[in-house]
């Protein structure tokens, strides 16, 4: 399949605001998308496996979708408790065509964001939307 990993750290950025369960990341080198392309997030390693479940992964780069009585740019709902969890792939739209900086937020059903503290990683995948 056509597409490129994307390797996303909480504490790899230059924002200090930066939080476990709240981060932004600016991508070097800038990625231009063309087309019409999807997003899966295929991995995440979380500080600790005490996090509140279900656990929601988003993004503010991809379409979003209904979540209970709202919309949601949602990337994952995640119902593990564990600290490496590897997921098959559910592709979500991507609404950028450029990728340079990338919010990412873990919330619990409540909308509260997770109590964690430490490093949260993420990996993601991205394809033409045709290929997924």
């Amino acid at each position: 399949m056509n597409g490129f990993y994307l390797n996303v750290s909480s504490t790899s950025s230059i924002y200090n605001s930066n939080v476990a369960a709240s981060f932004t990341v600016g991508i070097q080198p800038v990625r231009e998308l063309k087309g019409n392309w999807g997003v899966a997030l295929v991995e995440m390693f979380l500080p600790s496996a005490t996090v509140l479940k279900p656990k929601y992964v988003l993004a503010n780069f991809i379409e979003s979708t209904v979540v209970g009585e709202s919309r949601r740019q949602v990337l994952r709902v995640v119902y593990e408790k564990a600290q490496h969890i590897a997921f098959s792939r559910e592709y979500y739209r991507v609404t950028d065509t450029i990728l340079d900086t990338l919010e990412f937020e873990l919330i619990d059903s409540s909308g509260t964001l997770c109590d964690i503290t430490g490093e949260t990683q993420l990996r993601l995948h991205f394809a033409p939307w045709s290929a997924v």
